[in-house]
């Protein structure tokens, strides 16, 4: 129950709060809401992690991030299992595609 309710609570709300770095107080509440909503829904979240809005990843049950990881800005997973390491930071719009996803025609 925990985690459809953080899925909806990150597509509905939490995904679409900008990050102006010129707002400094809510521009890290803002990102420590979006952290704490993914823990929720990611199979592992190490610390320290940045995720900026518009980031899509579907319910996030098939991914594994390690510690000081940033997501850009419209980051978008479909249909994979990702599974990054420590120290890494995307792009703004990167979209990471899966293929098989077990249907037989």
């Amino acid at each position: 129950m925990k985690k459809k309710i953080s899925l909806v609570v990150y597509y509905a709300l939490a995904q679409h709060l900008s990050s102006l770095p010129y707002i400094r107080f809510l521009y890290r509440f803002f990102i420590s809401f979006r952290c704490v909503l993914c823990r929720n829904l990611f199979n592992k979240m190490g610390k320290n992690a940045n995720i900026q809005p518009k980031v899509y990843f579907g319910d996030g049950s098939c991914i594994s991030i390690g510690d000081n990881v940033g997501f850009g800005r419209g980051f978008t997973v479909h249909n994979t299992i990702l599974n990054m390491g420590s120290n890494i930071m995307t792009a703004e719009n990167v979209l990471i595609m899966g293929g098989d996803i077990g249907m037989t025609a």
